[in-house]
């Protein structure tokens, strides 16, 4: 889900970039307003990749329910999709965690499980994208100079950094929730 066309539509953004603005990027108005849109995509593509593999889940567990009760199927994934945070609001940690939760998935716990390095860097990553993302979209000065102090400016570095640690955290993810699953239903989901 992360690594298929949502990462093409990505790294056609950075293509774009380095075609626009040369390799090393550089302070035009060009590069700032392209920078800008690809933390706006870079936050999308990942509330989009978090509510497919929400959806996902929600429907492999339906796949459990006898066919006789295909309307408890239809239900079952209408409720646990319904009220969902990721629809209301940005894939931020606590709307994860709060959305995950639902499959008694504590997510959070299971990412620091999988890699305790890593889940700082993770939510730091998310919490500052989303913080420059909301400056850009509701033009907030003060917010993208608070990601800028807080290490995470909205530059061609920038950006680079926030889709590495995403990259990780999709994969870790996508992990923790199959073996989620595994472990409440004794196969693999994907």
């Amino acid at each position: 889900m992360w690594q298929g066309v949502r990462a093409d539509r990505l790294n056609e953004w950075f293509r774009v970039h380095s075609v626009e603005t040369g390799l090393a990027g550089g302070s035009s108005l060009a590069s700032e307003c392209l920078e800008e849109g690809m933390v706006v995509r870079l936050a999308s593509e990942f509330q989009g990749f978090c509510k497919d593999l929400h959806a996902e889940t929600a429907r492999h567990l339906a796949a459990t329910i006898p066919a006789q009760a295909s309307w408890l199927k239809r239900v079952f994934v209408l409720a646990t999709l319904t009220g969902r945070k990721l629809d209301q609001g940005n894939a931020s940690s606590g709307n994860l965690g709060h959305d995950f939760n639902v499959f008694h998935l504590r997510l959070w716990s299971a990412l620091e499980q999988r890699n305790p390095t890593a889940k700082k860097i993770w939510i730091e990553a998310l919490d500052t994208l989303l913080l420059a993302r909301n400056g850009v979209a509701h033009d907030d000065l003060d917010q993208l100079l608070t990601a800028g102090q807080r290490g995470w400016p909205v530059s061609l570095a920038g950006v680079q950094r926030w889709r590495t640690a995403l990259d990780g955290l999709a994969v870790a993810m996508d992990h923790v929730v199959a073996d989620h699953l595994h472990a409440k239903l004794g196969t693999r989901p994907w």
